[in-house]
């Protein structure tokens, strides 16, 4: 059976996730599909076989980022994964999902250094669970779309006059003529 005929009889199912009231009114706002994404997310995070062992939940983390990075790819945002303490020096370190890497942040003198982090294993003891990553995920995504909506709303504007400043430019032209 294709997954386009098991896609059709599988039948939805309602859940019920435990996030902020206020994230998701702000994601509705935004225009963002909430069920799409969370549907998406845990499509992702179940395909892996039946596992228990470290190497089963790096496959697995692997595989909801990359999940996570076409949704980032296409609102143009990262999300926060994890964060940390670097050892003995009290740092705050931040793990984040870009659109095509994962990467780690700390402070040095007051500046962002970025370092990026080639295997999810080498964080995976400081990265948070599913659930805030995805809290998360709908938090950045929000503010995305709506960043996004206030560009296209003044590129709009810029657009529009333009226009208008090219339409009475052309009819001071045809008065003079």
């Amino acid at each position: 059976m294709s997954d386009k005929t098991e896609s059709k009889t599988d039948t939805k199912q309602k859940l019920t996730l435990g996030i902020s009231k206020a994230v998701i009114n702000k994601a509705k706002s935004a225009g963002i599909n909430i069920s799409e994404i969370t549907e998406q997310l845990l499509t992702a995070m179940t395909f892996s076989p039946k596992g228990n062992t470290r190497d089963d939940v790096v496959a697995a983390y692997k595989v909801f980022f990359d999940a996570i990075q076409v949704l980032l790819a296409k609102y143009g945002a990262e999300v926060q994964v994890g964060r940390y303490l670097h050892e003995g020096i009290d740092e705050e370190v931040v793990v984040y999902l870009g659109r095509k890497t994962l990467y780690k942040e700390s402070f040095d003198s007051g500046l962002p250094i970025r370092e990026e982090i080639s295997n999810v294993e080498d964080v995976l003891d400081f990265l948070s669970n599913p659930k805030e990553i995805l809290e998360n995920l709908i938090k950045q995504l929000t503010a995305a779309a709506e960043e996004n909506q206030r560009k296209l709303a003044e590129l709009d504007f810029a657009r529009r006059l333009i226009k208008t400043l090219d339409d009475e430019g052309g009819d001071k032209k045809n008065h003079e003529a």
